[in-house]
């Protein structure tokens, strides 16, 4: 209720209404999720290994609250691999034939790593994947820690 106070207080000339009070109850088996743009909580909810999370609809908070609280409970709590890419750009050839040149290269890739042909006109990208220790990424640019 204090964030909800908070927010009207700085942004909004009218009173707090009955149904802004009402969204500062949250179930007893919640963890609120920090909406630092909007009334309306997030909750976050763990049952038998199984997570359960409930946002807002506002897109912007929503994206917020994603970044802010929900993917960094998410790596804390799981350990995921993550899916590396390299990807080398071709032009010129086409598949079949950079696959005839890379044959003896490809057949030695180790078991783990995996080669993607994706073409498009004029050119051919070579996608290497493999997966491997989670990294911690954050922001819609991505800047990742290991």
């Amino acid at each position: 209720m204090a964030h909800i106070e908070e927010l009207f207080k700085k942004y909004v000339s009218t009173p707090i209404s009955e149904k802004n009070r009402e969204q500062a109850n949250l179930p007893s088996k919640a963890t609120l999720l920090e909406n630092k743009f909007g009334t309306a909580a997030g909750m976050w909810f763990f049952d038998k290994g199984t997570v359960f999370i409930s946002l807002p609809g506002v897109p912007f908070e929503m994206e917020s609250i994603i970044e802010n609280e929900v993917l960094p409970r998410l790596q804390e709590q799981f350990v995921l691999p993550s899916i590396f890419h390299k990807t080398i750009l071709t032009y010129g050839l086409g598949e079949s034939a950079i696959a005839e040149r890379i044959l003896d290269w490809e057949n030695a890739l180790p078991e783990d790593i995996k080669l993607a042909y994706l073409p498009s006109l004029g050119r051919v990208r070579l996608r290497l994947s493999t997966k491997g220790p989670g990294f911690k990424c954050f922001g819609k640019q991505g800047q990742c820690t290991n």
